[in-house]
């Protein structure tokens, strides 16, 4: 009986150092998914300053930048159907440079040679009509200045005519080892001593002179394709800023005027049609077929003319405005393109120009500087 009694109490024992391990490693294992819970916690990557709020409540410090508003511009370009090129004097042809189809000549380059005598191709954007001599003045000869200029010559900067002129077209004429004027000539500049282009560069449509071939003072010697006869800004984006704008054109930079809807002027055609932008818009698109509008229907869905092709340049701003960025939670009052915002206890009025990243870019109104907005506004008193 005693040896029973004490195997009951040894079972016993066992029992509860059984239950009394079990309980140990029970509470081993929660302490250790706590501590690899708050570890995980501790160690947990902080969330991005992306997904943060940039915009928190009091004042907040903005300061002026300008902005010109660049963008992207639609020019439809209005052409005509095609041009020439006259010989500037008479003789045997014995040398044909750029005669071929498809090939382009710029102004201040010779591309023909009459009687052994090479000849200089210019453009002005005043068709030349008569003997430029010295003191003379006029249109023609602010246009002859003008390319000379252009080319990289000291012509002086105005529609007379100059010894500085005359210097300046002969340095030309040396450089493209054509003919210039001589004293025999009295210094004089006529339509014998260059070929007329009717742009800074023409691509030849067809060659009438031919090699060794007889051709007469004013005769055509090639046409030209279709050139620039009128440029049309398209201005159909609301969100475009309004004002006076600069556009840079093959080098050269226009100033298209906010109320300027098509222009005819000579030097800006000039430009375009030597562009790359303008040679890229007559490449063949996908299709097989010239990016020209073809009688095709315009954004607007009116029918285009049929000799026009859309060419996209870049333009901004004449004049830069003076901007800060601001939250809109900063504005209230909005209407339009008006607003109002805090700054220093005090409504002030602002003018909306644009927005973009989740900011507002506003002037003041009253042409004052804003150093600071409060956020969210302070008041809701009116500004105007």
């Amino acid at each position: 009986m005693q040896l029973h009694h004490y195997k009951t109490g040894t079972n016993r024992n066992v029992g509860r150092n059984t239950v009394s391990v079990s309980v140990t490693v029970l509470l081993a294992l929660v302490m250790l998914a706590a501590g690899v819970c708050g570890g995980f916690l501790l160690t947990r990557e902080p969330e991005p300053a992306a997904f943060e709020s940039a915009t928190r409540a009091g004042t907040l410090a903005v300061r002026s930048e300008p902005y010109d508003d660049e963008r992207s511009v639609t020019v439809t370009v209005e052409r005509s159907e095609s041009g020439s090129v006259a010989a500037p004097v008479g003789g045997v042809v014995t040398e044909l440079r750029q005669c071929a189809a498809g090939s382009n000549i710029e102004s201040g380059s010779a591309f023909i040679a009459i009687d052994g005598q090479l000849q200089l191709a210019l453009y002005l954007r005043t068709p030349p009509y008569r003997t430029m001599t010295s003191g003379m003045k006029g249109g023609d000869i602010a246009a002859l200045n003008a390319e000379l200029r252009r080319l990289g010559y000291a012509a002086p900067d105005s529609d007379v005519m100059t010894w500085d002129t005359v210097k300046a077209f002969n340095a030309l004429a040396t450089t493209a080892g054509t003919q210039g004027t001589t004293q025999e000539r009295q210094w004089s500049i006529d339509t014998s001593l260059f070929a007329w282009l009717p742009q800074q560069q023409v691509t030849v449509k067809e060659c009438q002179a031919r090699y060794g071939g007889q051709v007469e003072q004013g005769a055509d010697v090639l046409t030209t394709t279709s050139q620039p006869v009128r440029a049309t800004f398209r201005r159909n984006d609301s969100s475009m800023v309004q004002g006076d704008r600069v556009m840079e054109v093959n080098g050269a930079t226009f100033t298209i005027t906010d109320q300027t809807a098509d222009s005819t002027d000579a030097s800006l055609l000039s430009a375009i049609g030597a562009s790359n932008e303008y040679r890229a818009a007559q490449q063949p698109t996908a299709s097989g077929q010239a990016s020209d509008t073809g009688g095709a229907q315009s954004d607007t869905g009116q029918d285009t003319a049929p000799n026009t092709i859309n060419v996209t340049y870049r333009w901004k701003l004449a004049k830069a405005l003076n901007v800060v960025s601001v939250p809109p939670a900063a504005m209230y009052d909005v209407s339009a393109d008006s607003a109002c915002v805090v700054s220093r206890g005090k409504p002030v009025a602002v003018h909306v120009v644009a927005s973009q990243l989740g900011k507002s870019m506003v002037s003041v109104q009253s042409g004052a500087s804003l150093t600071s907005v409060d956020v969210p506004a302070s008041t809701g008193k009116a500004c105007r």
